[in-house]
C-alpha cells in the first residue's frame, strides 16, 4: 500500500509538472521568446549558494547538538545523501542522511533525527516569516516591523515551550517529545534567521528566472524581490506539507505559477514556464553539488 502511494505520488506530481512544462513551452514557441542564458546562469549560481547556506545551517545545528562533523565534511555528503527525499513520503532523505552520519562519523541516530527535526522546524518557521513579511501588498514598513517583532517573540516562546514544558497544556496525558530541547537559544534563533535570509536568495533566483524570459517587462525593486521571496517560500511550504508528492513535485510548482499570475500579473503561459525553469534550476543546482560530493569522495 505504501509503495503504491509513493509511486502514485510521483506519477501525479510528475504529471502536474509535465503539464506545466507543456504549457510553458507552448507559450515560449508561440511568443518566439529566447530565454536569456545570462540570467539563467545567474539564478543557477544563486541556487548553488542557497544550498551551501542550507548546509551551513544544518551543520551549525548538528554541532550544537554535540555531533562531531565539520562544515567540510557536511559539504562532502549532505546533498548526495539527501536525494532520497524525492521518494514520496518526505522522510526518506532524512533517514538516508542519518545512515551516512552513522556509518562515516559514528553519529547516533537519535542525534541525527533531532537535528533533522530542528532543521525542519527552523525551515517551516522561516518560511512562515517570509510569507507573512514579504507577500502582503499595501502594508506599511511599521506594520512589517511589528509583524517581524511578533514572530521573533513567538520563536523565542516556542523554544521555551519545547525546552521547559514536559507535557502539552490541556492534553496532560501527552508528553512533549522535545522536553529538554538541547539546542541553545542563540543557535535556534540564528538558524531560523539564516534560513529566512536564504528565502531572499531564492527570491533573487525567481527574479532572475523572470528576467530570463521577460527582460523588457520587468524592472528591479526591493518590493518585487521580497515578494518573489515570499511567493517561493509559500509554494515551498505547501509543497513540503504535501508529503504525498516527492519534494513537493507538482503542487509547489503549480502554486508558484498561480502566485506569479495573480500577484504579479504575469501571463499564465509565462508563469508556468518560470515555475518549471525554477524547478529545473533547483535540480541542476543539486546536480552540481552531487558532482562535487562525488569528486570529494573519490579524492578521499
Amino acid at each position: 500500500m505504501k509503495q503504491t502511494a509513493r509511486v502514485l505520488g510521483f506519477i501525479l506530481g510528475g504529471g502536474i509538472l509535465i503539464s506545466q512544462a507543456v504549457k510553458g513551452i507552448s507559450y515560449l514557441l508561440a511568443s518566439k521568446l529566447v530565454p536569456s542564458f545570462g540570467w539563467l546562469l545567474f539564478s543557477l549560481t544563486l541556487g548553488i549558494i542557497a544550498i551551501a547556506v542550507q548546509i551551513l545551517c544544518w551543520t551549525m545545528i548538528m554541532r550544537d547538538l554535540g555531533a562531531s562533523i565539520s562544515l567540510r565534511q557536511a559539504m562532502t555528503g549532505y546533498v548526495l545523501n539527501f536525494l532520497p527525499r524525492y521518494i514520496p513520503g518526505s522522510v526518506w532523505g532524512y533517514f538516508s542522511r542519518a545512515e551516512w552520519l552513522k556509518k562515516h562519523y559514528s553519529i547516533d541516530y537519535s542525534v541525527s533525527h533531532l537535528g533533522s527535526i530542528i532543521e525542519i522546524l527552523s525551515g517551516l518557521f522561516s518560511s512562515l516569516i517570509s510569507v507573512l513579511l514579504f507577500v502582503p501588498q499595501g502594508i506599511s514598513q511599521r506594520e512589517r516591523i511589528i509583524t517581524g517583532t511578533g514572530l521573533f517573540l513567538l520563536l523565542v516562546l516556542l523554544w521555551i515551550f519545547l525546552k521547559k514544558t514536559s507535557v502539552i497544556p490541556s492534553l496532560r496525558k501527552i508528553s512533549n517529545p522535545f522536553f529538554g530541547f538541547s539546542i541553545r537559544l542563540n543557535v535556534w534563533l540564528f538558524s531560523t534567521l539564516l534560513l529566512t535570509l536564504n528565502w531572499l536568495i531564492y527570491g533573487f533566483i525567481v527574479y532572475g528566472t523572470v528576467k530570463s524570459v521577460a527582460d523588457r517587462q520587468v524592472t528591479f525593486s526591493t518590493l518585487e524581490w521580497v515578494q518573489y521571496s515570499g511567493l517561493f517560500s509559500f509554494s515551498w511550504l505547501i509543497g513540503f506539507l504535501s508529503w504525498f508528492f516527492p519534494a513537493g513535485l507538482g503542487p509547489r510548482d503549480w502554486l508558484l505559477a498561480q502566485g506569479l499570475f495573480f500577484l504579479k500579473s504575469i501571463p499564465y503561459g509565462m508563469a508556468y514556464l518560470i515555475a518549471v525553469l525554477t524547478r529545473f534550476l533547483g535540480i541542476l543546482s543539486e546536480i552540481v553539488w552531487v558532482a562535487f560530493n562525488t569528486w570529494m569522495y573519490r579524492k578521499g
